[in-house]
């Protein structure tokens, strides 16, 4: 990735995090859509699991 030009920095406490500089603006596009999870679901997400 840095040979083609990005900036990448990881996190200095959490080694699995990078940063990417991104140069902008970029417009993100809304999406009107919602994922409901339950109490048990949303803490194993938290952890890392898929939904």
């Amino acid at each position: 990735m840095r040979k083609k030009g990005l900036k990448i920095e990881q996190h200095p406490e959490i080694h699995e995090v990078l940063f990417v500089k991104v140069n902008g603006p970029f417009k993100i596009p809304e999406i009107k859509k919602r994922v409901i999870a339950d109490k048990f679901s949303a803490e194993r997400v938290l952890q890392g699991a898929h939904l």
